[in-house]
């Protein structure tokens, strides 16, 4: 999962020009919209409980930030952009694996 999850995280914050801690820790609008995005775009390849630990985090609040990728999706254009383009740059490089 380590291997996977951190290829994820550097296309995410090669995206968005962020750090992985920026990514993980900020609730600046950008690295919260990064997170939501990576979360999303992993969390048909992993559980909830695994990305809890990964973010230490509880399960619930992986799991809120999973059903609510549509409504952000759907409130922002430049949200469902981005959220599009990266998670199909994130699927390719885990159906290689």
């Amino acid at each position: 999962m380590d291997k996977l999850f951190s290829q994820a995280l550097l296309i995410i914050s090669s995206s968005f020009n962020l750090s992985n801690e920026d990514i993980m820790r900020r609730n600046m609008e950008n690295c919260v919209n990064a997170r939501y995005i990576l979360i999303g775009s992993v969390c048909k390849y992993f559980s909830d409980n695994e990305l809890s630990e990964v973010f230490h985090t509880s399960r619930s609040l992986v799991n809120k930030i999973r059903n609510s990728i549509s409504k952000k999706c759907n409130q922002s254009y430049l949200f469902k952009q981005k959220y599009g383009e990266i998670s199909s740059k994130i699927a390719r490089v885990f159906e290689q694996k």
